[in-house]
Formats: structure tokens, sequence, C-alpha cells
């Protein structure tokens, strides 16, 4: 896959900036907490000026002012959780594209396929030891599609690998 390579700058991926290879500031990752288990907004501002967002207690996500809630971009999950490690998956939508969104369990990793297709578009790998990467398809050029994927990175490894992530 031909690939733009993004680094988290920090492990957590809720607060982080996504740098290219030559450190380059793509994405800025803010969340703010409230009380003690009480997320605030994920806000994700694109070097080129798009916005997107995770409204965590609403249950929504915005991206350019446009705002769909969870539920209705997101299909339900398949798989088994296991001990000795399952896969997970889960059809996410923003636009007429449903990607198909695969964490197994054991891999440290989340890919991203057309629902319809066979390549990979995107990649999440999150190590123990060093902060996040993310790989987008250079054919991936909406800046929207990209945002949304960034979103639903955000997400899935936020809720921990029963809702496909694995947790921070």
């Amino acid at each position: 896959m031909a690939a733009t390579y993004l680094k988290f700058d920090k492990h957590s991926v809720r607060n982080s900036k996504l740098v290219s290879k030559d450190s380059t500031v793509k994405y800025t990752i803010n969340t703010v907490t409230g009380r003690p288990g009480k997320w605030k907004p994920t806000v994700v501002h694109a070097s080129g000026g798009l916005a997107g967002s995770i409204d965590w207690p609403g249950g929504m996500f915005t991206i350019g002012g446009v705002e769909r809630s969870i539920e209705g971009v997101a299909g339900p999950s398949t798989g088994l959780v296991k001990r000795t490690g399952g896969e997970f998956k889960k059809e996410w939508a923003w636009s007429e594209t449903r990607y198909t969104v695969r964490y197994l369990d054991g891999e440290d990793q989340w890919t991203v396929r057309p629902t319809l297709g066979f390549t990979e578009v995107a990649r999440l790998e999150a190590w123990d030891k060093t902060p996040p990467t993310i790989l987008m398809s250079s054919e991936l050029q909406d800046e929207t599609e990209r945002m949304f994927l960034l979103l639903v990175f955000i997400y899935c490894k936020k809720l921990g690998s029963g809702k496909l992530g694995s947790g921070e």
C-alpha cells in the first residue's frame, strides 16, 4: 500500500499530534477531562483546516460542522472475545463508502478496507513501547474520509478490544 505515514508524538491517541516522517504536524488532537471518568469532546484539527470531534457522552461524531450519531455511522460488531485471541470487525460509513474495521487480538493493529473491496486503505498500529502509528493509503484523497477514519481509530482505541480497540 502506497501510504502516508503518521506517528503520534505521545502514547495517548486522545492528546497528541500526528506528525509525518519529515516531522510536519498533520493533525492535533486534544481531549479535556472533566470529573474523573467524564470525557469532554476529543477535538481533531487537520493542518489543512478541517476539524472533527468525538462527543463521548453525547455519542456523536462531527466533521466540518456536520454532526452524526455514532450509532448512525457504525454498524454492528462481529467477532468473539476469547482469552486466546479473536477477530473483531465493525462496519463504519460517513459517506456512501462503507469501511470494515478489523482488529485481530494479539496483533495490536486495526486495519480498514472498503466493505466491498480487498485493498487496505488505513492501518493503526499501537505497540506497548512506542507511540502508535497510522498509515493512510495515498488512494484515500478525500480529507473528510481521512478525518472520519482517524476519528474511528481514536474511538476504537479508547474503548478497548471488546469494542474494537485495546484501550489506553
